[in-house]
């Protein structure tokens, strides 16, 4: 994960702020990162969605387009969030990666593809 600059962490998201085009992340109460992108995936509970004011549907599920992006800019959601009382760890696995996928287009400019051709 290092090698592709992504940093694992065993500390909890407690917030979540816009700040310009990106977003400062607090981690156990601190804030410590900025994000251009983020991946929601709170479960039940959405709070940080709540906070970012993300379009909920009748069931209580962020609202989602079929790339996974919500209704603001540059925050996606998958799994439970999305899908509260039918989720399952496949499916969710299925929408993280679509999210990931646009977000990398997103990045690069154009479409991008996740396997490897046969010369």
């Amino acid at each position: 994960m290092a090698q592709a600059g992504a940093a694992l962490s065993g500390r909890g998201v407690t917030a979540v702020t816009p700040a310009k085009d990106r977003f400062v992340v607090t981690l156990d109460n601190e804030a410590s990162d900025i994000a251009d992108y983020l991946i929601l995936a709170e479960g039940r509970n959405p709070e940080i969605a709540a906070s970012l004011g993300v379009a909920t549907d009748d069931s209580g599920g962020t609202v989602v387009d079929a790339e996974q992006r919500t209704s603001v800019p540059r925050v996606y959601a998958a799994g439970r969030v999305t899908r509260p009382s039918r989720s399952q760890a496949i499916i969710s696995a299925g929408a993280g990666a679509i999210a990931a996928l646009d977000i990398l287009a997103m990045i690069a400019g154009a479409d991008v593809t996740d396997w490897d051709s046969v010369g």
